[in-house]
C-alpha cells in the first residue's frame, strides 16, 4: 500500500493543478486542500485500469511532459485524460485515455507499444473533424531509430493512422489550410545526407508526399524551428552543424502541393550562407512574426591591432520564395559576454572593433569610427562586477545589470557629434538567451 501511495503522488500534484485546487487559509493557518470529486473519480479509474507494476512514464522531451494530460481527442467539447505508463514485457509502453461521461471517468481506450520511453508527444488537428490526433514518439533503443505513431480516438478506439521511424519530427501548418502537417527527418540510408519527408491529410488519411534531401547528415541537426519565412509562407527551419563547426539552415516549405528544401532548390538562387565558427540560429529577432536568418559581414581591421582581426557583424534577413533577401537588422554579437548590440545600417561601413583594458584586467569592446582615412573612438562597452565599478574612470554610464554583472558604456566625442546617447545604446543593447527547450543559444 505504501508503494502505491508514492506511485500516485505525481498524479496528485498534477491533478491539483488541473482541477485548480489551492490551500484555503483558516484562522491564520493553511488548511489541507480538499480535492474535488472529479479528482478522486479519475484517480480511482486510473488505479483500476493500470496493470500491476505499472509506473508513470511521461514524455521526456517537448512541451507535453505532464503525468496526466487533458485534451479533447474525440471532439465532443470535453477533455479526455491521457496517461502514459510503462510496464514490462515486449510492449511495455502504454497509453490510457479516460473519458468523463455521466460525471464519472472511465477507461475509453488504450494502446500498448514497444520502446524504452516516450520521447515526444503532440496533439494535432490533421483533418477537418473536431478534436485532436495524438502524435507519439517512442525511444526504442540506442541502436534502433525512434518510432512515431499517430492515433485518432474515434468510436471509443485509438486507431493508428500512420507509423514510421524517425530521428526528429515536427508538426506545422505549411500550406495554410488550418490543418497540421508532419515533417519527419531520418537517415538517408546509403546517402550521407539526411532525408525530410512530409505527411499531410488527403483522401481521409495521412499521405506521404515526396521526400527531399537535407544539406548534411541528420545526426548533425542542432535546432528545429517553425514559423513564417516571409509573409503568408510557413516553413520549417532545420539548423545543422558541419564538421568544421559552421552552421547551415535547411528551409522546408510546402507550396502548390510541392514539398521543397529551399536551401537546396535548383529552381531558384536560394542557397543559405553558412556561418563559420558562429553558433547563431535563425529567429524572430525583430519580433515581427517572421523568422530572420543570419549572415556574417566581415568588419574592417587595423594592421597594428590584432584584436580587430576576424570580427563580424551579423546581417539578419527574411528569405523570399524567389531567392531574394529582405534585409532587416544588423547586429554585433558578443558570445563570450552573452550580449549583442543592434547596429544602425549607416554605421556599418565605418565600424572597426578592437579589445582593450578598461579597468585592471577587464577588457572592453571598443567600437571605432573610420572615415576619410582616419580612425577615432566611437564608444566602448564592458561588463564587470558591481564591486569593480569604482575602478572605472569618468564618462562611464550603466546600461543594465544582470545578476552580479554590470554592463557599462562610454561615449567618445565622435558619438556625441553623431547624436548618439546612452539611452539609444540601452535600447540597442540586448542579452543572448538560451533556448529553454534545447539549451541552444538564441537571440531576443
Amino acid at each position: 500500500m505504501k508503494k502505491k501511495c508514492i506511485r500516485f503522488l505525481p498524479l496528485l500534484l498534477a491533478c491539483l493543478l488541473l482541477c485548480g485546487c489551492f490551500l484555503e487559509p483558516a484562522e491564520g493557518l493553511y488548511a489541507v486542500p480538499k480535492q474535488s470529486e472529479e479528482y478522486y473519480d479519475l484517480q480511482n479509474a486510473i488505479e483500476l485500469a493500470l496493470p500491476d507494476g505499472a509506473v508513470y512514464a511521461p514524455p521526456v522531451s517537448g512541451d507535453n511532459q505532464q503525468v496526466v494530460q487533458m485534451v479533447d481527442l474525440d471532439g465532443d467539447g470535453e477533455d479526455e485524460a491521457v496517461v502514459y505508463c510503462k510496464t514490462t514485457g515486449e510492449l511495455p509502453l502504454g497509453i490510457y485515455v479516460f473519458d468523463r461521461q455521466n460525471d464519472a471517468f472511465t477507461l475509453a481506450a488504450s494502446v500498448q507499444g514497444a520502446g524504452s520511453a516516450f520521447h515526444h508527444v503532440s496533439y494535432v488537428a490533421f483533418d477537418d473533424q473536431p478534436g485532436y490526433e495524438l502524435v507519439v514518439g517512442r525511444q526504442i533503443s540506442d541502436q534502433v531509430p525512434q518510432l512515431m505513431n499517430v492515433y485518432s480516438l474515434r468510436g471509443g478506439t485509438l486507431t493508428e493512422l500512420m507509423s514510421t521511424e524517425y530521428a526528429e519530427f515536427v508538426t506545422a501548418d505549411l500550406d495554410a489550410d488550418s490543418r497540421q502537417e508532419i515533417v519527419v527527418l531520418h537517415s538517408g540510408g546509403d546517402s550521407q545526407n539526411g532525408i525530410a519527408e512530409l505527411y499531410c491529410w488527403a483522401g481521409g488519411q495521412l499521405k506521404r508526399e515526396r521526400e527531399v534531401s537535407m544539406s548534411v547528415a541528420v545526426s548533425s541537426v542542432k535546432r528545429i524551428l517553425t514559423g513564417y519565412m516571409c509573409r503568408n509562407v510557413a516553413a520549417v527551419f532545420v539548423a545543422s552543424e558541419y564538421s568544421d563547426g559552421s552552421l547551415i539552415t535547411d528551409i522546408f516549405v510546402f507550396r502548390d502541393g510541392v514539398f521543397t528544401n529551399l536551401s537546396r532548390s535548383e529552381d531558384a538562387n536560394t542557397d543559405v550562407q553558412t556561418l563559420r565558427d558562429y553558433y547563431i540560429y535563425g529567429g524572430d529577432i525583430d519580433k515581427d512574426g517572421l523568422i530572420e536568418l543570419p549572415m556574417l559581414c566581415p568588419m574592417p581591421s587595423l594592421d597594428y591591432d590584432a584584436s580587430s582581426q576576424d570580427q563580424y557583424l551579423v546581417s539578419w534577413y527574411n528569405l523570399q520564395l524567389d531567392g531574394s533577401r529582405d534585409e532587416k537588422l544588423l547586429t554585433f554579437h558578443c558570445h563570450t559576454g552573452g550580449w549583442y548590440l543592434q547596429i544602425p545600417t549607416l554605421w556599418q561601413e565605418h565600424l572597426v572593433l578592437t579589445r582593450s583594458a578598461v579597468a585592471g584586467s577587464t577588457l572592453g569592446y571598443r567600437f571605432l569610427w573610420e572615415a576619410g582615412g582616419s580612425t577615432e573612438e566611437l564608444l566602448t562597452i564592458a561588463a564587470l562586477s558591481a564591486s569593480d565599478l569604482s575602478a572605472l574612470g569618468d564618462g562611464w554610464q550603466v546600461l543594465t545589470q544582470k545578476g552580479e554583472t554590470v554592463y557599462v558604456c562610454r561615449l567618445a566625442r565622435r558619438a556625441v557629434a553623431l547624436g548618439i546617447t546612452a539611452d539609444a545604446i540601452r535600447t540597442q543593447f540586448h542579452f543572448i538567451q538560451n533556448d529553454w527547450k534545447t539549451g541552444d543559444v538564441t537571440t531576443s
